[in-house]
Order: structure tokens, then C-alpha cells, then sequence
């Protein structure tokens, strides 16, 4: 059943009442911003529990619903222009999803651009939203008219498949809403959040605008991540995770109407999308991916990008099928999602264009012409939209990509990487970049296991069994039935090209993959599936035919909770659990939150924040910088700006640091407007910049003094004021850490010297030259 919804078959007493609708709507809207920003609970505060949090986290929760309808009210105004009919062709469901991620593609387009003109500041994410909020308002009466016919409709046809549906769908419900404890609300993220993913985005916020800031690898990273930067601009910094779930909680709603498509009469419709939200929960990994910090942190875009891959395979399936009518608006949700999950992630080009021409291949096969220059057409909406990347990259920063600069090295522009102030530390990832391609997973059973964990087969291994053997009896009894080809091969083509990612681009950073690789859940769920689905039990045996359609997806939904439970310590998932109930509840503060993640996989004892980091911080108050040597030293309290290398530039002449006098040494810091450096005896140091002259231990207590020190860390500023000598067994701490540190020894001091030699030998502009472990490793 479809709605229409426009004004001119409406009566007036209708368009009133949507008037009046829309104009509380978008003030309620108002008000959720006023309260954010006069709150203000996470800069304000910050140790703050009780009814304050548990409002606080409701006003969260109304946010979540605010984004998915601007992003639906601007994928419908963007659909309607150039296919004005796509409201009464589509189911209502269909509809909504599709609105959501074409939003989500314009939307992450524009802000793209609203970034690169450093108009990021609250009021501008208010006045681009707030027409949206207004407008959707209608489409919010028009679906909840249409559930509720359904729901009488439902029950009227059939009260007991009424009651099975709402049964199965509880299950879906379950799962969304522990999902939002564990995932939406509660304030994780993981090692590389707290070091580098937070303050990148913080400096966003704080900058106004995209351009190459101080953490300086991210701008390759995460500059396209504008909606989480329009979350954060309407509300505090704890809303990535907001527009992460919103996306899941959506492309688990589009997954449901890809498994309706292709069975349409089982329990499969209602288990798949419940599991694959259940998935997220709780995602510690396995082996040493647990011991990294597992996978599936909502604040990082990885998880964004598991939501548009479910929007491009579903949209581009809808779109290649033959008998699905109205092609060219799932082409244009398609290109969209693919769009947005460029500009997010840029190197998810690679696989999703050559998913995109295996399924081309595949078609050309048949002979579908018109299918082959569907697909032809996505990839060079993936190709040009990551070239485009590519070009802005290299305009401003000199760089094409820091990912693949062992193929662009000869062309980057060195002048400006050193105007930048990142020269040293690009140099630094080309060599790690060498030594890692040197060892890569071995291509043995090694490179098996890995597959293996990729694909998350630990949790879905019954799944995937189940559509193994239903395929292969299909075929041997000749009972098999193609009810979505199109879709079957779309994500035949996603399992392969993930197959070829893993092995060939995977294996040289395993660990950064596996985090990287969870866009391939919904695509091993959905191939199952699909598989499944091709045996036909015939209708005579109909107590058969209802195990398999019922009993068969109950059964392996209960199948992969037990696996997950053996997989995964469930001891610890329940203090998760537990922890996440009471931080939605307010029964613990953000800090608390943040302080206590031991249940959490990878987390340090004391969880987001390290009590040394936390005295230093109070020790020179809020926004100062303060270099720390480690990486360790955790600082998530509000405005605490903690650097450490690699993501933090230092300065552009750290060379003179490195290799100068110690006098030099402090004149580059200075100037840097670095004046504070932490150091730690119960942290391993991290930072090769230690290792200069200025920080070795028989001369750094005549440049630099104790500012603050608490027996274990010591917060270190130059010698002028209040400073007290750093000496003792403190003193001897730091030179042991520095004799044992495994960053220091294996830093290529001789080789790096000898480059920033040359160059500053050279007039600038200076420029590229081979480095001198370019074809083999020996350091």
C-alpha cells in the first residue's frame, strides 16, 4: 500500500492541521537545540549523574529522530524533483529507506563543501536543517496513518499471523533498543578514538571548517564525515555515535524489505534483521583483534559505512531487476548512497567499484545490456567521486592519499606537505607503510584464518551453513527457484570482491582490516539467505515446508546467540550491558562512563582517561596543549588537548628538533606553541620525539621543570617560574623508559637525518626524491 501525500488532494481542514503539525515539530526542534547548547552537560557537566544525564540522553534519543527525518525530508525533495511519482510507485517503507540514504549522499555532499568554506558553527547547522525538520512533518503523519491501516489490516486478514509478525518483530524491536544502550548512547569508542578519531573531530568543531588542521592524517581520514560534524554542531560531542545508529537502525529496515524480496513467506524477513542489529551489541572479536580493541565502535565511520553498503546493494538490486518497475530512482538512491560512502570512506571505492564490474561481467554474460551499463555507471560514480577526493587532496595538501603514497610518492608535493608542518611525519608513514607490506599475513593457512575472522564467521557460521546446504540441495534435486537473480548476484559479486579485498590489500594491516572489514556482516547475512531460499520444499509436505520457512530461521537465530556466546565471554557482556542501563538511566556520570570501560575489549584499566593525564589537565587548565609521550595517556575530559605522534603534527621544523642543538630544540616547540610534556613511568613511551637532544635525561633537567607530578606522571614546562627539578627515581624512570623504548630504537634516525639533510640543502620549493628504503627494508 502506498500514501499519497500531496497538498492538491488534500482538503483544507487536512493542510491545516499539517501546518500547525509542522510548526510544533520544527519548535520542538528549536528547543532540542536550545537545550543542547544552553546545557551544554558534556563541557559543563561533565561528573554530573541523577535526572540530568537520563534527560540528557532522552534529548539524544529525540536528536536520533530529528536526523533520520532531515535526512528523509531532503532525500524526498531530491527525489521528487526529478521523479515527482516515486511517492505512490513505492511501498511506504521503501520509500522512507530510500529517502534517507539519497539524504544521506546529498547531504554528506553539501556539507563537504559547507566545511572546505569554514562555515561549520552551530547557527549554520541550525538554518540548514531546520527547513528539513518543518517538512517532514507531513511524511511523519502520512507513515503513521499508513503503519496503523496495516497493523487493523493485518489483524483482520489473519489474526494469528498478526500475532506471529508483532511476536517476530519484538525480536528486531529487542534488538534496536539494546543496541542504542550499548552502541548509541553510552560513551565508548576505543584506543584510536580516544587518541586521534575524537580530537580530529573536536578540531573540526573548533576550527569551523575541514581544512588540514593539527591532527593531520585525519583530513585524509575523516573530512567527509560531515553529518556526525552536523550532530555535534547541534548538539555536544558525544554525537557520532547518534548518527551511527540512526543509519544502522535504518539499513536494518531496508535489509528486512531485501529478505522480504527474496522470501517472502518465511521468518527469515523478521531473524535476519534482528541479527544483524544483534551483531553490534557487543563486538570485543576474537584472539588478537579482541586484545586491539575488537570492532564495531559506533564513533568511527567504519560503522557508517556498514549502513550504506546495505543501501547501495539494496537500491542497485531494485534497480537491475527486471520486473521491479520505476528503475531510475533506485539508480539515483544508489549512486547516492555510493556517493556518501566514498566521500566517508574513500578507499571502500576499490571494493565497491569492483563489485560493481564483477556484476557487470556477470550480466554481460547473459547478455543484459541494459544492466551491464547500470553497473559500468555506479563504478564510475565511485571512480569519480574518490578522484575527485584524490585531486582536492593533492591541491591543498600536496599529497594525493597517505594510503597509497608508495604508488604516488614521485608526484607528491613535498613544499607544500612542509608549509603543512606533516613533512616528517608523511615521510614516517611511507616507511611504516614499506615495512608493512613486507609483512603481511603469510598466504597460508594463516591468510585461511584471517578470511575466516573477517568474516565474522565465529558469530554466523550456522547462518552460512544453513545457506550452504540449501543451495546444494536445491541443485541436487533440482527444486531450486531464482526469485530476486539479480540480487543473488549482486551479492555473489560483494562476497567476492571482499574474498579479493581481504587477500590482497588486507593481509598488510590485519589488525586496522578486521576493524575495517564489518560492511561485510550484512552481506554475509544476506548471501545466506538468499541461498537458503533458492531450495523449494513442496507445499505437500506441509509440515516440512513450515519447518523450513519457521522453524529453520528460529533455529539458526538461537544457533548463532550460543556461538556468539562461546566466542565472546558473556560474563563481560552482561557488565557491559549492565554499565550501559545505568549511564542511560543517569545512575553514573559521562566521566564515570568514561572511567570505568574494564568490561569493554582492548580498554586499559582506567578506561578513557588516565588519572596522570587527568591531574596534568586540571594542573594547566582547559584548551592548553600539552605533548604527551605516549599513547596511552588517555584525556577524554572536555577541551583537554593531549598530542602525541604520529596523528599530531608537532611542528614543521621537528627536523631541527631531532637533530639539533637543544637550544634549537626549544626555539622550534616555542614557536609551536608547545610548552607542556607529559611523561609517565607506568605508560611505555611512544614517541620517537623523546629521543632528541632536548629530552635526553642528562639534559632535559637544565630546559625543562617540574609543573605538576603526582609519584607516577610528571607534567614537565620550561624552566622559568614554579618549577621544581626533575631528579631521583623519577629522573631515572625516564631514562630507563627511553632506553626501552621499542618507538625510539627502531626510528631511522641515520636514514631520516640524511633526507632532511638533502633537502635543506636544496632552495625551495623543495622536491620529491626517492627515499632510501624504496624497494627494500633494511631498517
Amino acid at each position: 500500500m502506498t500514501v499519497q501525500t500531496t497538498s492538491q488532494s488534500l482538503p483544507l481542514t487536512t493542510i491545516t492541521r499539517w501546518s500547525w503539525g509542522s510548526a510544533v515539530f520544527a519548535l520542538c526542534y528549536l528547543g532540542l537545540f536550545a537545550t543542547f547548547k544552553t546545557a551544554d552537560l558534556y563541557h559543563r557537566a561533565f561528573e554530573a549523574s541523577g535526572l540530568v544525564i537520563a534527560f540528557y540522553n532522552v534529548c539524544r534519543v529525540a536528536l536520533i529522530i530529528y536526523l533520520f527525518w532531515a535526512m528523509q525530508s531532503l532525500g524526498d525533495l531530491a527525489l521528487s524533483m526529478f521523479y515527482p511519482a516515486h511517492r505512490y510507485r513505492w511501498s511506504t517503507a521503501d520509500r522512507l529507506c530510500a529517502d534517507v540514504f539519497v539524504g544521506v549522499g546529498i547531504g554528506h555532499l553539501i556539507l563537504l563543501i559547507v566545511g572546505f568554506l569554514q562555515l561549520y558553527f552551530s547557527l549554520v547547522a541550525l538554518v540548514l536543517t531546520f527547513p528539513l525538520v518543518w517538512r517532514s512533518w507531513r511524511d511523519i503523519v502520512a507513515v503513521s496513518a499508513e503503519a496503523r491501516r496495516a497493523i487493523e489490516d493485518q489483524f483482520r486478514s489473519s489474526l494469528l499471523k498478526a500475532i506471529v509478525a508483532g511476536l517476530c518483530f519484538s525480536l528486531f524491536a529487542m534488538a534496536a533498543l539494546l543496541l542504542l544502550l550499548v552502541k548509541g548512547l553510552f560513551p565508548a569508542g576505543g584506543h584510536d578514538y580516544f587518541l586521534h578519531y575524537f580530537p580530529y573531530y573536536e578540531a573540526v568543531i573548533r576550527h569551523h571548517g575541514i581544512w588540514p588542521n593539527e591532527v593531520w592524517y585525519h583530513y585524509f581520514y575523516s573530512k567527509g564525515n560531515g553529518i556526525t560534524f552536523l550532530a555535534m554542531l547541534l548538539s555536544d560531542a558525544l554525537a557520532p555515535q547518534l548518527v551511527t545508529y540512526c543509519l544502522i537502525l535504518t539499513s536494518g529496515i531496508a535489509l528486512m524489505r531485501m529478505i522480504r524480496q527474496m522470501c517472502p513467506t518465511s521468518l527469515w524477513i523478521y531473524v535476519i534483521p534482528a541479527l544483524y542489529l544483534g551483531i553490534f551489541i557487543y563486538t570485543p572479536g576474537v584472539a588478537e583483534f579482541a586484545a586491539n580493541g575488537g570492532w564495531g565502535d559506533f564513533e568511527k565511520q567504519h560503522e557508517l559505512v556498514v549502513a550504506l553498503s546495505v543501501a547501495i546493494l539494496w537500491c542497485l538490486g531494485n534497480s537491475l531487476e527486471d520486473g521491479r518497475g520505476y528503475r531510475s530512482p533506485w539508480f539515483f538512491a544508489a549512486a547516492s548512497a555510493t556517493v556518501a560512502s566514498v566521500i566517508v570512506e574513500r578507499t571502500y571505492a576499490y571494493y565497491i567499484g569492483l563489485v560493481f564490474v564483477l556484476v557487470a561481467i556477470g550480466f554481460f554474460v547473459g547478455r543484459r545490456w541494459r544492466n551491464v551499463a547500470t553497473c559500468l555507471g555506479m563504478a564510475v560514480v565511485a571512480g569519480v567521486t574518490l578522484l575527485s577526493l584524490y585531486a582536492v587532496n593533492y591541491l591543498i595538501t600536496g599529497l594525493v592519499d597517505d594510503q597509497i603514497m608508495l604508488l604516488t610518492w614521485n608526484i607528491t608535493d613535498v613544499e607544500k606537505l612542509y608549509r603543512w608542518g606533516d613533512l616528517l611525519l608523511a615521510i614516517i608513514v611511507h616507511w611504516s607503510l614499506t615495512g608493512l607490506a613486507a609483512n603481511s599475513v603469510p598466504l597460508n593457512l594463516d591468510t585461511l584464518r584471517f578470511v575466516v575472522l573477517s568474516l565474522r564467521l565465529e558469530l554466523l557460521y550456522p547462518l552460512v551453513a544453513a545457506g550452504v546446504v540449501g543451495a546444494i540441495l536445491a541443485l541436487v534435486f533440482r527444486r531450486a527457484r531464482l526469485r530476486e537473480p539479480s540480487m543473488l548476484l549482486l551479492l555473489a559479486a560483494a562476497f567476492i570482491a571482499f574474498l579479493i579485498l581481504t587477500v590482497v590489500a588486507g593481509r598488510a594491516q590485519a589488525i586496522s582490516f578486521y576493524r575495517y572489514a564489518s560492511f561485510v556482516v550484512p552481506i554475509v547475512l544476506a548471501l545466506s539467505v538468499s541461498l537458503a531460499s533458492l531450495l523449494v520444499v513442496s507445499s505437500q509436505w506441509r509440515f516440512l515446508d513450515l519447518a523450513y520457512r519457521c522453524v529453520l530461521p528460529v533455529g539458526v537465530l538461537a544457533a548463532c546467540v550460543y556461538c556468539a556466546q562461546l566466542a565472546y565471554p558473556s560474563g563481560r557482556f552482561s557488565a557491559v550491558l549492565q554499565q550501559a542501563r545505568s549511564f542511560a538511566l543517569g545512575r553514573i556520570s559521562i566521566d564515570e562512563a568514561y572511567v570505568g570501560q574494564t568490561s569493554w575489549p582492548g580498554r586499559m584499566p582506567f578506561g578513557a582517561i588516565y588519572p596522570g593525564a587527568r591531574g596534568a589537565y586540571q594542573a594547566v587548565g582547559r584548551g592548553v596543549p600539552i605533548w604527551t609521550f605516549h599513547v596511552h595517556s588517555y584525556c577524554m575530559l572536555p577541551d583537554c588537548d593531549f598530542r602525541t605522534h604520529a596523528p599530531f603534527i608537532m611542528s614543521r621544523d621537528i627536523d631541527r628538533l631531532l637533530y639539533g642543538t637543544p637550544e634549537e630544540g626549544k626555539a622550534v616547540l616555542q614557536a609551536a606553541g608547545l610548552n607542556y610534556f607529559f611523561f609517565s613511568r607506568e605508560l611505555q613511551v611512544a614517541d620517537f620525539a623523546i629521543g632528541a637532544s632536548l629530552f635526553r635525561p642528562d639534559t632535559v633537567g637544565q630546559y625543562l621543570g617540574v609543573k605538576w607530578t603526582d609519584g607516577n606522571s610528571v607534567l614537565l614546562t620550561w624552566r622559568e617560574g614554579d618549577t621544581k627539578p626533575l631528579e631521583g627515581e623519577m629522573l631515572k624512570s625516564y631514562g630507563e623508559a627511553i632506553e626501552n623504548s621499542i618507538v625510539v630504537k627502531s626510528f631511522p634516525w641515520r636514514a631520516m637525518d640524511a633526507i632532511f639533510d638533502r633537502l635543506r640543502r636544496q632552495p625551495h620549493p623543495w622536491r620529491s626524491f626517492p627515499l632510501p628504503w624504496e624497494g627494500n627494508r633494511p631498517y
